[in-house]
């Protein structure tokens, strides 16, 4: 007996039954049914007059798109796609389901997953199911090229914006994709508050990181040559612009990925298609933390890692020691704006680190936060008295910790 099969994020879900391993017959085909929703309905927020000009370009290239799927539609239907047709389709839905939302046409985003799961599936889709998914992403596109006729003198080139000299007090941003629409919207959204150079490859964008030290990446997963997830490695093992944070942004949401992102290194995790004015928010809440950087010395690895991707989230660095020699050297020669510190190291202990702390005067008034198993009611009062600025027992919750030495940082939590 088969089991159905469900592609994601779908209003109305297309069921396929599946017989060892192989897909054999569409149960429903209630895709047929989706209809293109106006842009302006309350799931999208309304673009701003600024962005209707790439809105507008969007459009133009969703012409193109849109034969191309209808020329893979014949072949499909023919029975007669080869493995670079496959691929072809798979690149367009990829990055129709990354953008369509973003641009205002969320049945675009809806139907490009559905056939970019398709494509992508253990279960391989046979022609029928593609034809199916093909016809409603053809459906989708003609209908948001429907809503109003596209004038060429409405399109927006701002190809002169991207790489411009960036002025003395901006911050720089690396936008890094394949999809020319993603850029472009990019570059419009933040143009007004940091230079914003793209890349439409991982490897150009090794290049611009070595040359230009952005203060921030945004950086997409699937790539042709080197994909995000490989770049962000090597920039950890190769140690290439450690002042460099990354944010992905990207259309991949596998468990897996977006684990790897965050272990090695990255700040956040923002999944395509986005609400324009919720990434503008996260974005511009991490460049200003940027400079907010915090030493978490425990002798427990798990313990720093931990530490370090919650206060990523925020926006704010972490810089990581495990004895007391370690933490005095990067204390005196990366001054963090806040030390949290174990009491028990091997070595000399905290208690002993935090006192010589206080004797130098480059550092002493960096503030320090015990966070330790010593939890007896005459240690805590202990290390109060002695200046630090709290005392956290382990187990502790993390949220707690973030939002009490966020409080100290005088910063508010990300939403």
């Amino acid at each position: 007996m088969g089991k159905t099969q469900k592609f994601p994020r779908m209003r109305h879900k297309l069921k396929f039954k599946v017989y060892s391993g192989k897909c054999y017959k569409i149960k429903s085909v209630p895709l047929l049914a989706i209809r293109y929703k106006n842009y302006m309905d309350q799931n999208t927020p309304p673009f701003t007059d600024a962005l209707e000009g790439l809105r507008q370009k969007y459009l133009t290239q969703l012409k193109e798109r849109k034969q191309q799927l209808d020329n893979l539609l014949i072949a499909c239907s023919k029975d007669k796609l080869e493995d670079e047709d496959r691929t072809s389709m798979r690149e367009i839905a990829h990055r129709l389901s990354g953008s369509g939302k973003t641009y205002g046409f969320s049945s675009i985003s809806e139907t490009a997953s559905a056939l970019e799961f398709a494509l992508a599936s253990d279960t391989q889709a046979s022609s029928d199911i593609l034809s199916t998914l093909i016809k409603a992403l053809i459906e989708a596109c003609g209908n948001a090229l429907k809503l109003q006729v596209i004038s060429r003198e409405m399109e927006v080139s701002i190809s002169e914006q991207i790489n411009a000299k960036a002025l003395p007090s901006k911050q720089t941003i690396l936008s890094v994709d394949d999809d020319e629409d993603i850029c472009d919207l990019l570059v419009k959204i933040f143009h007004n508050d940091a230079e914003v150079l793209v890349a439409s490859t991982g490897e150009k964008a090794l290049e611009i990181i070595k040359e230009r030290k952005p203060d921030l990446v945004l950086l997409d997963d699937r790539m042709p040559g080197l994909s995000g997830i490989q770049l962000l490695e090597k920039l950890k093992q190769d140690n290439l612009s450690p002042a460099t944070s990354v944010v992905m942004l990207t259309a991949t949401k596998r468990s897996p990925e977006v684990t790897k992102a965050m272990s090695f290194g990255a700040l956040d995790y923002i999944i395509k298609p986005f609400d324009v004015n919720k990434l503008h928010s996260r974005v511009m809440t991490i460049l200003s933390r940027l400079g907010t950087t915090i030493l978490v010395v425990d002798d427990d690895e798990n313990i720093g890692d931990l530490l370090a991707a919650k206060f990523g989230l925020h926006g704010v660095r972490v810089l990581l020691a495990y004895n007391g020699d370690e933490a005095l050297r990067i204390a005196r020669t990366r001054r963090p704006n806040l030390i949290i510190l174990d009491r028990m190291l091997p070595g000399m202990d905290g208690f002993h680190v935090f006192k010589q702390i206080k004797r130098e005067k480059d550092i002493r008034n960096i503030p320090v936060v015990f966070i330790t198993a010593k939890r007896r009611e005459g240690d805590v009062i202990e290390g109060l008295k002695s200046g630090a600025a709290d005392y956290i027992a382990k187990p502790f919750i993390v949220e707690e910790v973030i939002a009490r030495c966020m409080r100290i940082l005088g910063l508010k939590m990300a939403s």
